[in-house]
């Protein structure tokens, strides 16, 4: 089965192999990327104003993802936060 190209909507807009940083709705987001995590394209944002943190599949609670020992003990879901 062959697969038909994404419409040009669809392709990203913004694209980063480091932190990055942007402003909505007046927060301030902090992405942070996380190359060891569920994907090679995961990251984690933060919302500091709101003081809220979006994992998605780098974090899962009550279990560890399948995935290497040594890629779960370098995730930064396994590290704890610590904040100001």
């Amino acid at each position: 089965m062959k697969t038909k190209p994404e419409p040009k909507v669809a392709l990203r807009l913004v694209t980063f192999t480091r932190d990055a940083s942007f402003h909505l709705n007046g927060d301030e987001l902090v992405v942070t990327h996380a190359p060891r995590a569920h994907t090679d394209g995961d990251s984690i944002v933060e919302f500091r104003k709101s003081n809220v943190i979006h994992m998605g599949d780098t974090f899962f609670n009550k279990m560890y993802r399948s995935s290497t020992p040594r890629a779960v003990a370098a995730s930064p879901a396994c590290s704890p936060r610590q904040t100001a």
